[in-house]
This record gives C-alpha cells, structure tokens and sequence, in this order.
C-alpha cells in the first residue's frame, strides 16, 4: 500500500467511527419512559394498593397525556394528567407516582363498567408506553 491508499483507508475509518459516534447520540438524545408498579399489601394504616410508577429516563422532555386502564384492547378508560387535562411534563429523570386503590378497579362509563386489568401511559403524540408487571400486580389487588 502506499501513502495515499493509507491516508484513504484512515479517513474511511474516521468516516464510519463518525457515522456510528453521531447515530449512538441521536439514539440516546430523546425521551424514553420507564413505567413500573409494585403491589403493596394492606399494613396498619394504608389499605392495600398498587404503585405505579413512571419516568422519563431521556434526555429531552416529554408531555404524558393520559393513564389508561384497560380490561381489552378495545375496553379501556383514561384518565388525564396534569391541570385541568393539560398533560404532566416529564423533565430528564423526572419520576410521577401514584397509587390505585381496590376500589378503583372498576370504572363507570356511559356505555358500560370497566374492570382494570392492565395500565398503559399515552404521551402527546398518541404513543403507548405499558406499564411493566401491570397485569399480575392488578390481579394480586384484587384477589387482596
């Protein structure tokens, strides 16, 4: 090889290291929610509940508009965060907690009742983020 095909196979090197460099940041430079729950058993004061748990572990912002209970893909009930349904704005690392109760696994609608079986976060632009172990957590609520 010589001099030139040198210089030409490092810039191709520096190139692709470049490339790979730039796609790893633009992947990491974005919202990515994290929700989980934990079941907590009844114990002296507090009756026994689920907490759910949501945060975005991303770097840029992101707006959550709704929980969701769902009993099927087509049966579900929301519920808006943030004032009057306006959305709760997740900051980096920022964490948004709460607790649903036996009694709430029920919803009323107009059209019919609803029994949560599984949670799911909606964000503004309509993306889904399930909430992890949901499922088997309800269920343990509501066999408590």
């Amino acid at each position: 090889m010589n001099r030139a095909e040198i210089i030409s196979a490092i810039a191709l090197f520096v190139s692709v290291l470049s490339l790979l460099a730039s796609v790893l940041f633009n992947l990491r430079d974005r919202a990515h929610v994290i929700a989980t729950c934990r079941f907590m058993p009844w114990w002296e004061e507090n009756s026994a509940h689920v907490s759910v748990s949501v945060v975005n572990a991303g770097r840029r912002p992101i707006i959550l508009r709704m929980w969701a209970g769902a009993e099927s893909k087509e049966k579900w009930v929301g519920t808006s965060l943030g004032e009057r349904g306006t959305g709760l704005r997740l900051a980096e690392h920022e964490r948004y907690e709460f607790a649903i109760e036996k009694h709430e696994l029920i919803a009323v609608t107009p059209d019919e009742d609803v029994s949560i079986q599984d949670l799911w976060f909606e964000d503004t632009l309509g993306r889904r983020h399930p909430v992890k172990d949901a499922k088997a957590n309800l269920a343990r609520l509501k066999a408590a």
